[in-house]
């Protein structure tokens, strides 16, 4: 009788290596789990989810995207079965008809104000978890709010925030000047208000939610300057647009993070976008490039599309997604590899909140 040959699986440093391989889908780890007791206890242990996820080089898949429409906020899932997450399963946990407006989100956070109870509310789509902060004295009004997820854990990642740990970055303007203030879930304090004179005499343009890139949050202003607020140095900052870009409105421009991770720009051209990227000339001096150019006619089928009717409705940090619309469809265009994805019908859609966060330890029907 000869000895039973072992499969390379029966080597455990060899599966998890192996395991550690698969795409970051929500269905990917609970479909390994199923296999057998070993494939199911090494990837529900702690250490081998966090070498999972940095292996994914820290980004979270985009699970959907949360938008305005007539009757509120509703979430659209992104990914196909068995990944697709139940629009259901992330029903918002304040309505619009009570007074609470949707912000945004970033690293696995959303955040929801009411101006009239004058309060924020952080919300955690996958688990429900809620944490309700009073808005600081003297910001009666704001213009739009960011949260993000603030851990300094060792090996955190962002994006499967169980730390509780957050900071609220509020926003507005005057005529004159751009304000901010910041608030520290550790501290559980407001920090002091911030202020700059800023050019852009119509505010923000609320239409477009903030973008992260690097350490700092960027919001559009109506003309098409930046306002940049610096997460570590705590510094408000008005950036201003490429000179050869001309302002329409928002349909046509769009803040977004660069390959190397900082401050880039997406504008329409006809049927074109181009792609800019801030960089320093022989001089020293900071100025925008355009760093690429996607002809949008020449990998969506726009046949008959007058080009007034292309929109830029929003922007993906994590996944590098931008979301363009050519009435009546919406696309969602992956900037690395150019695939494309038509997601739905863009009657009465206004603002667009993408969402990305690791989900591989959920359950997921397969």
């Amino acid at each position: 009788m000869g000895t039973a040959t072992r499969s390379p699986l029966d080597e455990e440093d060899l599966l998890i290596e192996i395991l550690l391989r698969l795409p970051p889908l929500p269905s990917s780890l609970p479909r390994a789990s199923l296999v057998c007791k070993l494939w199911r206890r090494i990837v529900s242990d702690r250490s081998f989810l966090r070498r999972f996820r940095d292996h994914q080089h820290r980004r979270p898949p985009l699970l959907g995207l949360f938008f305005h429409r007539r009757k509120g906020v509703r979430f659209v899932p992104t990914l196909e079965p068995p990944d697709r997450i139940p629009a259901t399963r992330f029903c918002l946990p304040h309505t619009h008809e009570d007074g609470w407006f949707f912000c945004g989100c970033h690293r696995g956070l959303a955040l929801l104000y009411n101006m009239l109870h004058r309060q924020a509310v952080v919300w955690e789509p996958l688990t429900g978890n809620q944490r309700f902060v009073a808005f600081p004295p003297g910001f009666n009004h704001i213009e739009d709010a960011a949260v993000l997820c603030s851990s300094r854990e060792e090996d955190h990642m962002h994006g499967d925030c169980n730390s509780g740990s957050f900071i609220i970055v509020l926003v507005r303007s005057t005529s004159t000047h751009a304000l901010a203030c910041v608030y520290d879930s550790e501290s559980t304090a407001w920090g002091d208000t911030i202020t700059i004179p800023v050019s852009a005499t119509g505010g923000m343009c609320c239409m477009k939610p903030s973008t992260l890139a690097g350490n700092a949050l960027y919001w559009l202003l109506f003309g098409g300057n930046i306002l940049e607020f610096d997460l570590q140095t705590l510094n408000l900052a008005e950036i201003e647009k490429p000179a050869a870009v001309k302002w329409y409105d928002y349909s046509s421009i769009q803040v977004m993070r660069t390959e190397d991770g900082g401050l880039g720009l997406a504008t329409l051209s006809g049927f074109s976008i181009l792609l800019w990227e801030m960089k320093a000339n022989s001089d020293g001096f900071l100025g925008w490039v355009v760093q690429k150019t996607i002809q949008l006619d020449k990998i969506l089928s726009l046949e008959g599309t007058d080009e007034e009717c292309i929109v830029i409705w929003g922007y993906a940090e994590d996944s590098n997604v931008i979301f363009v619309s050519a009435e009546p469809d919406i696309f969602m265009i992956q900037l690395d590899t150019m695939q494309f994805k038509c997601l739905a019908r863009s009657f009465y859609i206004t603002r667009y909140y993408p969402y990305s966060s690791f989900f591989a330890t959920a359950q997921v029907q397969i």
